[in-house]
């Protein structure tokens, strides 16, 4: 997605009156900020989303632009887990089990259209990824539309 239509989109978004910036800053849970160090966006939507979530998890994923749970599985995967294991340390907490499966999903621009695309992945007991199901495929996506977006 190029950032005029990323711009586009925004706006279009804050017209209809969809801005949740208000009510992130009521978010109660752990939160972790994702992005590619290589971002055509720059560090502009971290910069804004940290000040909204000043307690938030940083990872930085290397070689991986806008996507990077697409360009770069293995290390967003290694960081998500890290984060899922003990995502309230700060708070003192315990952290979670994540043996079991977790469907991911990304969005992306192809040919125009904006694009929903799932994968489902399986850990065992020490977080290490035992099985992928048919991950980032053409077949496994749905267009969507932009103006209704799936949060």
């Amino acid at each position: 997605m190029s950032v005029t239509t990323y711009n586009s989109l925004v706006a279009d978004l804050k017209n209809i009156g969809f801005d949740l910036r208000q009510r992130m800053g009521h978010v109660k849970v752990p939160v972790m900020l994702l992005s590619g160090t290589e971002d055509p966006f720059g560090e502009a939507p971290i910069t804004e989303a940290r000040s909204v979530f000043p307690q938030a998890s940083l990872a930085l994923i290397p070689a991986s632009a806008h996507y990077p749970m697409l360009e770069n599985l293995d290390a967003t995967a290694h960081e998500l887990l890290g984060f899922l294991r003990d995502p309230m340390r700060s708070a003192g907490q315990s952290a979670i089990d994540v043996t079991g499966a977790w469907n991911v999903t990304a969005h992306q621009e192809v040919n125009g259209k904006i694009l929903e695309i799932t994968g489902s992945f399986t850990f065992n007991k020490e977080g290490d990824r035992i099985t992928d199901r048919a991950p980032w495929t053409s077949n496994a996506s749905r267009e969507i539309s932009p103006l209704s977006p799936p949060f």
